[in-house]
């Protein structure tokens, strides 16, 4: 009776499955509806498209790699954490994920109950105040959404969050032992103590030549006017995007208005958009 050597096969991994791709979660806050209460915000939406298309038309992002939650149903905090967690599964090492969340007027500060804003800050006239995502029945404090990104960083070459919305610059912890990861990069519309701007705009529409009123959340004008003013490099940088933004915040001459924020390291800061 013969032998025969029995060895494994290896099944060569489908080429599309190995090519690293461009993924993005896109969320527009605005609250029709709410349980909570919260007034409507106007301008959510159109955030949410304007930035769909500077992916697709600037970044070179596919529409089948683009998830958008917009509709009232999908604003609870069960389904917004369903849409993060959803997200997260569907990454592959190697993935750039980004995340876009516009909530223009509803960010949130809620008192620190565990302790870490102070020991971030160790002021004398300390911090005692989370900030919080909000939803239409409820919040995501910063020490949880903390935790959701580093679980997303995790499985993603880099991740990248634009946020529109008030105290969006807080909306990372970045409390003692709660560092980002060095892939991770958080440019938000505001400081964390200040409210982010939600306007009404009006602008010539470039196609019809009809003038347009819409709303539009500030730091996503911004956004826009750095990214189409053609001012950034092939290959630019997180630090550049937010230099770019930071420039068009400095043309807007209202002391009241935001100011953008960044959250990373100096290795994340030099991530290009996109791996």
């Amino acid at each position: 009776m013969g032998g025969c050597s029995s060895s494994q096969k290896t099944t060569a991994e489908p080429e599309q499955q190995r090519t690293p791709r461009r993924r993005a979660l896109l969320v527009g806050m605005d609250y029709r509806g709410a349980p909570a209460g919260w007034p409507i915000i106007n301008g959510t939406r159109n955030d949410v498209k304007v930035f769909d298309t500077l992916l697709r038309e600037h970044w070179g992002f596919s529409e089948e790699n683009i998830v958008t939650v917009t509709d009232p149903a999908q604003q609870s905090t069960e389904s917004l954490l369903a849409a993060l967690t959803a997200f997260k599964a569907s990454l592959r090492p190697g993935d750039t994920a980004v995340i876009f969340y516009s909530g223009d007027g509803h960010g949130k500060q809620v008192f620190d109950a565990n302790g870490d804003e102070v020991t971030r800050k160790g002021e004398s006239a300390p911090d005692i105040m989370d900030e919080a995502l909000c939803t239409t029945n409820g919040t995501l404090l910063d020490d949880d959404l903390t935790v959701l990104m580093q679980g997303i960083a995790a499985s993603a070459a880099q991740l990248f969050w634009f946020c529109d919305a008030c105290y969006s610059g807080g909306f990372v912890d970045q409390g003692s032992g709660s560092s980002l990861p060095e892939n991770v990069v958080l440019i938000a519309s505001s400081l964390e103590t200040q409210k982010s701007e939600d306007a009404l705009r009006i602008e010539t529409d470039k196609e019809t030549g009809k003038m347009a009123m819409f709303y539009q959340g500030t730091g996503t004008r911004w956004l826009k006017a750095a990214v189409d003013g053609g001012g950034l490099p092939p290959r630019a940088t997180h630090q550049q995007l937010f230099d770019a933004l930071a420039a068009e915040r400095a043309k807007d001459k209202r002391t009241s208005v935001q100011n953008p924020f960044i959250v990373a390291s100096a290795t994340a800061r030099q991530l290009t958009l996109w791996m």
